[in-house]
Protein backbone atom coordinates (compact mmCIF):
# COMPACT_ATOMS: atom_id res chain seq x y z
CA UNK A 1 0.00 0.00 0.00
CA UNK A 2 2.76 2.82 1.18
CA UNK A 3 4.34 1.72 -2.47
CA UNK A 4 1.41 2.57 -4.28
CA UNK A 5 0.93 5.45 -2.30
CA UNK A 6 4.29 7.16 -3.41
CA UNK A 7 3.90 5.93 -6.99
CA UNK A 8 0.93 8.33 -6.83
CA UNK A 9 2.62 10.75 -5.34
CA UNK A 10 5.26 10.74 -7.46
CA UNK A 11 3.02 10.86 -10.67
CA UNK A 12 1.26 13.53 -9.18
CA UNK A 13 3.95 15.24 -8.60
CA UNK A 14 5.48 15.14 -11.79
CA UNK A 15 2.02 16.79 -13.11
CA UNK A 16 2.57 19.74 -10.79
CA UNK A 17 6.14 20.14 -12.13
CA UNK A 18 5.08 19.69 -16.23
CA UNK A 19 2.47 22.72 -15.44
CA UNK A 20 4.85 25.52 -14.43
CA UNK A 21 4.22 28.67 -16.83
CA UNK A 22 7.36 28.86 -19.16
CA UNK A 23 7.89 32.15 -20.04
CA UNK A 24 10.23 32.41 -24.15
CA UNK A 25 11.65 35.02 -26.04
CA UNK A 26 8.04 34.06 -27.89
CA UNK A 27 6.54 36.10 -24.93
CA UNK A 28 8.06 39.25 -25.57
CA UNK A 29 5.52 42.66 -25.10
CA UNK A 30 2.80 39.94 -23.64
CA UNK A 31 1.07 39.98 -20.08
CA UNK A 32 1.06 37.46 -17.74
CA UNK A 33 -1.28 36.71 -14.94
CA UNK A 34 -0.94 34.76 -11.75
CA UNK A 35 -1.70 34.22 -8.20
CA UNK A 36 0.61 34.96 -5.14
CA UNK A 37 2.44 31.34 -4.57
CA UNK A 38 2.48 30.46 -8.81
CA UNK A 39 5.90 29.46 -10.07
CA UNK A 40 7.40 30.10 -13.38
CA UNK A 41 10.34 30.43 -15.53
CA UNK A 42 11.74 32.18 -17.95
CA UNK A 43 13.28 30.81 -20.24
CA UNK A 44 15.19 32.48 -23.17
CA UNK A 45 17.44 30.75 -26.09
CA UNK A 46 20.93 32.33 -27.60
CA UNK A 47 23.74 31.07 -29.69
CA UNK A 48 26.69 29.61 -27.61
CA UNK A 49 30.02 31.20 -28.16
CA UNK A 50 28.75 34.18 -29.71
CA UNK A 51 30.14 36.30 -26.58
CA UNK A 52 26.32 37.28 -26.00
CA UNK A 53 24.77 36.19 -22.57
CA UNK A 54 21.40 37.12 -21.57
CA UNK A 55 21.54 39.78 -18.34
CA UNK A 56 18.43 39.97 -16.37
CA UNK A 57 17.74 43.16 -15.25
CA UNK A 58 17.18 43.39 -11.08
CA UNK A 59 13.62 42.49 -10.12
CA UNK A 60 11.02 43.81 -7.46
CA UNK A 61 11.81 41.78 -4.66
CA UNK A 62 9.17 42.40 -2.60
CA UNK A 63 7.16 40.46 -5.51
CA UNK A 64 8.89 37.90 -7.08
CA UNK A 65 11.60 35.21 -5.67
CA UNK A 66 14.12 34.36 -8.47
CA UNK A 67 16.40 31.04 -7.83
CA UNK A 68 19.36 31.06 -9.57
CA UNK A 69 19.71 30.92 -13.46
CA UNK A 70 20.78 27.94 -14.87
CA UNK A 71 21.51 27.08 -18.33
CA UNK A 72 20.33 24.20 -20.79
CA UNK A 73 22.16 23.43 -24.31
CA UNK A 74 20.51 21.73 -26.76
CA UNK A 75 23.24 20.09 -28.09
CA UNK A 76 26.30 19.94 -25.77
CA UNK A 77 28.45 18.53 -28.31
CA UNK A 78 28.12 21.23 -31.30
CA UNK A 79 29.45 24.32 -31.06
CA UNK A 80 27.44 27.37 -31.40
CA UNK A 81 24.52 24.83 -30.67
CA UNK A 82 21.45 27.11 -29.04
CA UNK A 83 21.31 27.12 -25.29
CA UNK A 84 18.49 27.88 -23.13
CA UNK A 85 18.95 30.47 -19.69
CA UNK A 86 16.45 29.66 -17.48
CA UNK A 87 15.25 31.75 -14.29
CA UNK A 88 12.47 30.41 -12.09
CA UNK A 89 10.32 32.01 -10.11
CA UNK A 90 7.94 32.22 -7.53
CA UNK A 91 5.16 34.74 -7.29
CA UNK A 92 5.31 36.59 -3.50
CA UNK A 93 2.98 39.32 -2.90
CA UNK A 94 -0.19 41.14 -5.01
CA UNK A 95 1.33 43.49 -7.45
CA UNK A 96 2.45 44.81 -10.89
CA UNK A 97 6.23 44.28 -12.33
CA UNK A 98 7.95 43.98 -15.41
CA UNK A 99 10.51 41.35 -16.29
CA UNK A 100 13.52 42.43 -18.18
CA UNK A 101 16.69 41.05 -19.92
CA UNK A 102 18.88 42.19 -22.29
CA UNK A 103 21.34 39.84 -24.94
CA UNK A 104 24.58 42.04 -24.63
CA UNK A 105 28.09 41.08 -24.80
CA UNK A 106 29.61 41.94 -21.27
CA UNK A 107 32.04 44.04 -22.13
CA UNK A 108 29.26 46.18 -24.37
CA UNK A 109 26.31 46.25 -21.97
CA UNK A 110 25.09 49.36 -23.83
CA UNK A 111 25.04 47.81 -26.62
CA UNK A 112 21.95 44.65 -26.15
CA UNK A 113 21.61 42.71 -29.22
CA UNK A 114 17.81 41.86 -28.06
CA UNK A 115 15.89 43.12 -25.51
CA UNK A 116 12.95 40.93 -23.66
CA UNK A 117 10.14 42.70 -21.59
CA UNK A 118 6.74 40.86 -20.23
CA UNK A 119 4.22 42.06 -17.50
CA UNK A 120 3.94 40.06 -14.57
CA UNK A 121 0.21 40.57 -12.40
CA UNK A 122 0.19 38.68 -9.82
CA UNK A 123 -3.47 38.45 -7.63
Amino acid sequence: MWRITLAALLIGGCAIAASILRITENDGGKTFEMKVGDTFELSLKMASGTGYIWELSPVDTHLLQADERRTLADNPSMPGAPVRVIWPFKALAAGRTTLTALLVRPWMRDQPAEKFQATIVIR
